[in-house]
């Protein structure tokens, strides 16, 4: 058994180059004998592909409540479109700061996947309520006005998680930052390219595909306004019954009808 500890480089890049070397010594090796890489290595590549199965279970959960949300697929779809385009500031953060994918990574981009779609959510739903409540027709001055009237929250939630991660990505090398740093570079960069892309591919995409499933959305009737009409048809329906009030007069007085 041979035992080593990593300094100054990525788990992920040492293990490569042992593996690298280990592999003239494989070929070597006589019948029934094998190398296995363990220890933390071991433990980050279980903890890895849990990680992508709980992905892939979130992704279809998150589909599912969007689906319910909407009763559209094509719109739910259209939410679930953030999560790429914050995938790219993030896989470009990493890239320009030299990392490689870690366990710490990949929750970064759990945690990304969740923001983005919170604000693709607002923005649909912004585009609803205002061919609903306020009668605006499916048109490029709507699709405006809603980019308008929702970019002070889509900015203020993209701000907020950012700002408070600043001081994280400018310490890579501080110590206990090992695993707050490539969450922190991973929210950020994501969020630059989900916000911009909100504004920028997001009103495009809705134009080209989102008519059809937004205009009978918008026509359906609200949920306030289901639960009036079926308490107004229950009243409609339930018989009335008339009273009257019979005064006894007094003894020697007189009863008036």
């Amino acid at each position: 058994m041979v035992q080593h500890n990593v300094a100054g480089r990525s788990l992920s890049e040492v293990v490569a180059d042992v593996q690298k070397a280990l592999e003239p010594i494989r070929q070597k090796l006589p019948p029934g004998y094998s190398i296995h890489i363990g220890g933390q290595f071991e433990a980050q590549a279980a903890a890895t592909q849990l990680l992508a199965v709980l992905s892939l279970i979130s992704l279809a959960a998150m589909f599912a409540i969007l689906y319910m949300h909407f009763s559209s697929i094509n719109l739910s779809i259209q939410v679930l479109m953030s999560v790429p385009m914050a995938f790219v500031g993030a896989v470009a953060y990493i890239l320009l700061s030299r990392q490689t994918m870690s366990v710490a990574t990949l929750v970064g981009l759990i945690s990304l996947a969740g923001i983005a779609t919170r604000n693709a959510i607002l923005l649909l739903d912004h585009y609803i309520h205002l061919m609903r409540e306020e009668k605006e027709q499916f048109s490029q001055e709507m699709i405006v006005r809603a980019g308008q009237e929702r970019m002070v929250p889509v900015l203020m939630t993209a701000l907020c998680s950012g700002i408070a991660l600043v001081p994280l990505a400018l310490t890579p090398d501080a110590p206990g930052r090992e695993i707050l740093y490539p969450v922190a570079t991973v929210i950020i960069g994501g969020l630059i390219s989900s916000t911009l892309l909100d504004f920028l591919f997001r009103p495009g995409l809705f134009w080209l595909f989102g008519r059809k499933d937004a205009e009978r959305i918008a026509a359906m009737p609200h949920d306030l306004d289901k639960a009036a009409e079926a308490m107004a048809v229950e009243f409609d329906q339930k018989p009335s019954t008339q009273g009257s009030i019979v005064v006894q007069p007094a003894k020697g007085g007189v009863a008036h009808g």
